[in-house]
């Protein structure tokens, strides 16, 4: 059973979320400089995406592996 996240826990992933959010606001405005878009966020957004798929993929193998 997967553990209960602490209130710490959950409040960087709410500040990760809203950097991602920055990031995709940044890279998507068209008036936006792209020399100021911030980096920081744009890698945190990328690391978040990869940390997903990891978890989906490892989700998904427990699912299609046969009962033992």
């Amino acid at each position: 059973m997967p553990k209960k996240p602490t209130p710490e826990e959950l409040m960087e992933e709410l500040r990760e979320v809203q950097a991602c959010r920055s990031a995709i606001t940044d890279l998507t405005s068209p008036s936006f400089d792209m020399h100021l878009v911030d980096r920081n966020n744009v890698a945190r957004l990328q690391g978040f995406f990869d940390r997903y798929d990891e978890r989906l993929l490892n989700d998904l193998e427990q699912v299609l592996r046969p009962d033992s």
